[in-house]
C-alpha cells in the first residue's frame, strides 16, 4: 500500500475548473469559503484490493447503508479490520449524481480537517475512482445502532452535546 497526498481545491471546484468524474458536471463544496484548498494524506487502494478485502463487496459483509452509499467489512493486510464505503450512482440523475459527490467531498473534507477521538478516521480511499473510501472499523458499531440502546434523555443529551460543539 502506497501513501500518497492528495490535493483538492474547493475554490476550483466551485468555479466549473475541475469535474465529476461520475456526472460530468462542476462540483462544489456548497460551502461559503470556497477558496478553502487542503490535502488529503491517506494510503491510496487499487478497486481489486478493496473488492478482494471485502468479498467483492458481498452482501454478506454490508454494515450499514444509506440513501446513497453502502459501507462494508472488509480485511486489508497489514492494516487488519476495516469498513469499506462505497457511494453508489445506480439509478440516479446526473443532477443527483453531482449532488451525491459534492457530499461525498464535503464529508473528505470533514474527516481530513478535524482529528478527535469520537469522529471515525479516515484510513485511505481508491485510486482508482473516488467513490470509495476506507475508514477505521468500529467495533461497536453504528451511531443509529448504538442510539437505539439509549434512552431518550440521553440521546437529547448527546444531541444538545454535538449542536453546542458545532455552533
Amino acid at each position: 500500500m502506497k501513501r500518497v497526498r492528495r490535493f483538492f481545491n474547493l475554490k476550483d471546484l466551485g468555479r466549473g475548473k475541475e469535474k465529476d468524474t461520475a456526472a460530468g458536471t462542476a462540483v462544489s463544496t456548497g460551502s461559503d469559503d470556497e477558496d478553502t484548498r487542503f490535502t488529503l494524506n491517506v494510503e491510496t487502494f487499487s478497486f481489486k484490493e478493496l473488492s478482494d478485502a471485502t468479498a467483492e463487496f458481498n452482501d454478506i459483509f454490508l454494515i450499514g447503508s444509506g440513501g446513497s452509499s453502502k459501507v462494508y467489512e472488509g480485511h486489508l493486510p497489514g492494516i487488519g479490520k476495516v469498513a469499506v464505503k462505497r457511494l453508489s450512482f445506480d439509478g440516479v440523475s446526473r443532477h443527483t449524481a453531482a449532488h451525491l459527490q459534492r457530499g461525498f467531498l464535503r464529508e473528505v473534507f470533514v474527516l481530513n480537517s478535524i482529528i478527535r477521538p469520537n469522529i471515525v478516521r479516515l484510513i485511505g480511499c481508491c485510486s482508482e475512482e473516488s467513490e470509495r473510501l476506507v475508514y477505521e472499523y468500529i467495533y461497536w458499531g453504528s451511531m443509529r445502532k448504538r442510539l437505539t440502546e439509549l434512552d431518550w434523555q440521553k440521546r437529547m443529551n448527546i444531541a444538545l452535546g454535538a449542536a453546542k460543539a458545532l455552533e
